[in-house]
């Protein structure tokens, strides 16, 4: 049985569309691309204007195509996407949305002083007005495997029982505590491990 009414993959990449393959339903408009945070946040609350113009909005469809390019049936298939998107953001439904670590040090991202965290907050800001049930997961690292046994083990609900997430985190711990050595928000570490214990889930 489904935890949540909708599944949806806002990028960094494809690898959290495949990991929720099974689950999502119809295609949406982020599923096979590479984007930044920042312009999903402007495309979803501007309506999506400006999605086919390159000089707008940077986005890269390495599976697809030249979103740039005047393809009348691709841009029909990505405005019906369009549609589905906004509609499942407007239903008051609960669901969640899923996105891996880019353009950002783990440090950054879990002290909170990234532009990717600020627009995710932002984003979820301006969903939660229609659907406040609405929730983020986060998924660390940047890899096809990693990302589908992290959401696997999430949606299982074995995420902290599960040995290979236990040494995993726990070796992203050693790592951020590598980075803040000298820095004098060192102790924005300890978000990292509060984090954790919320199962990256905003």
């Amino acid at each position: 049985m489904n935890r949540w009414d909708a599944y949806i993959s806002l990028g960094y990449n494809c690898y959290t569309r495949r990991a929720i393959d099974s689950l999502r339903g119809a295609s949406l408009p982020f599923d096979n691309c590479r984007i930044h945070m920042r312009d999903v946040f402007a495309l979803t609350v501007n309506g999506f204007e400006g999605f086919f113009d390159r000089e707008k909005i940077r986005i890269d469809l390495p599976h697809d195509y030249d979103l740039a390019q005047d393809k009348t049936m691709e841009h029909a298939k990505y405005i019906r996407r369009i549609e589905r998107f906004q509609s499942i953001v407007k239903s008051g439904g609960k669901m969640l949305f899923i996105r891996n670590w880019a353009y950002s040090t783990e440090y950054d991202f879990i002290a909170g002083i990234s532009e990717e965290y600020k627009y995710i907050q932002k984003f979820l800001s301006f969903v939660r007005k229609s659907s406040p049930e609405a929730k983020l997961l986060f998924i660390p690292g940047n890899n096809p495997t990693l990302t589908k046994r992290f959401f696997d083990n999430f949606h299982n609900g074995t995420l902290f029982s599960d040995n290979w997430t236990a040494e995993y985190i726990q070796n992203r711990l050693l790592h951020l505590i590598k980075q803040a050595k000298g820095n004098s928000q060192s102790a924005d570490v300890l978000a990292y491990k509060k984090l954790v214990q919320k199962t990256f889930l905003l």
